[in-house]
């Protein structure tokens, strides 16, 4: 009886186990995803998240993560709106950058020392020196 507990909690234990190995797997596989697709940023890779939890939220056939950036990657025009400029393809992001002007970096005219400023005398000063040659 006590080896049949003993069996159940190890039972129960490599399950959770499982579960955990499943999950670490799922996150490194979207991490590798977005990665390969150059995100890097905290911040969008949420947002990456966000949006996949969405649009495959109920969906028994959703695809894999690194399948649907894949997807949206090929054709950024059926990727949600938020994602398309991290989707865009270095040519598509050339493509819309106009070159056909050399960037002229503009150079900050010259500092020209300013003259120290003299503070002005104080006026009760003033007074009491034209008071000392004549009489107020």
């Amino acid at each position: 009886m006590e080896n049949w507990k003993r069996f159940r909690k190890l039972s129960t234990r490599v399950q959770e186990l499982e579960g955990e190995l499943e999950n670490a797997n799922n996150r490194y596989s979207r991490h590798t995803a977005m990665a390969d697709l150059g995100i890097v940023d905290a911040e969008v890779r949420e947002l990456v998240e966000w949006q996949y939890e969405k649009a495959t939220k109920g969906d028994a056939k959703a695809p894999a993560l690194n399948e649907w950036l894949a997807a949206m990657k090929a054709d950024p025009s059926t990727a949600p709106v938020t994602l398309r400029p991290h989707l865009q393809t270095e040519t598509a992001t050339a493509a819309a950058e106009p070159s056909s002007e050399p960037t002229v970096e503009s150079t900050p005219a010259p500092v020209t020392e300013q003259p120290a400023l003299i503070a002005p005398k104080p006026i009760l000063a003033q007074h009491q020196h034209q008071c000392n040659r004549q009489i107020c």
